[in-house]
């Protein structure tokens, strides 16, 4: 579902907000996948979240970080910003650069009790691979260019941000996501992907 504002655009997988499909609620901790380009020198305004893990998985732009916990940071392509809202934290997020901030906004759900939250930021590859992000459930979350076909044990959930993969005989193409199950991601002939394992 696209929802178009003057100053942001998002693509949102799941229920969130003013977009509701009871037959999209979630994918097991999995609540939301955003697809967010927030336009110069706008800024979220100023909300609350509880029981979350929220990544902000930066793509192109800078964002500028503010929460109630006192952290003021800013974030660009190759980073991704963890919040762990455990009891409760306010923020809002700004595009500080000259170009659109394009950013992957993710909620996961914490089963495992926390008593504070934090923020933090996180470098990553440019290549496939594990984000190595504490988080308050049990699920591992992968990202980056595929080059190569990766094989999913169990289920999880897939969501392409760049390129097309194929899946069985389904092409995913930029933008697509979709339930998996032992199944194998194969780039054609490369694809930026996130993969989240339960």
């Amino acid at each position: 579902m696209l929802i178009t504002q003057r100053w942001i655009h998002s693509r949102r997988t799941f229920s969130n907000n003013s977009y509701v499909d009871r037959r999209f609620n979630n994918y097991g901790p999995l609540c939301a996948i955003n697809d967010d380009t927030l336009f110069p020198g706008y800024t979220i305004p100023e909300h609350s979240h509880a029981g979350l893990d929220i990544l902000g998985y930066m793509l192109e732009g800078e964002l500028e970080h503010w929460d109630s916990r006192g952290n003021l940071s800013r974030v660009g392509p190759l980073q991704v910003q963890h919040m762990s809202t455990g009891p409760g934290i306010s923020h809002t997020e700004k595009c500080t650069s000259t170009v659109p901030a394009k950013y992957v906004q993710i909620w996961i759900k914490q089963s495992i009790p926390t008593a504070d939250s934090y923020y933090e930021i996180y470098n990553r590859s440019s290549e496939f691979s594990v984000l190595k992000i504490n988080l308050a459930s049990k699920i591992r979350v992968s990202a980056g260019n595929l080059k190569e076909r990766y094989a999913v044990s169990g289920a999880a959930y897939m969501q392409c941000i760049d390129g097309k993969c194929i899946v069985g005989d389904q092409i995913i193409n930029s933008g697509d996501g979709g339930e998996l199950s032992n199944e194998v991601i194969e780039p054609a002939p490369a694809a930026h992907v996130i993969v989240f394992e339960l």
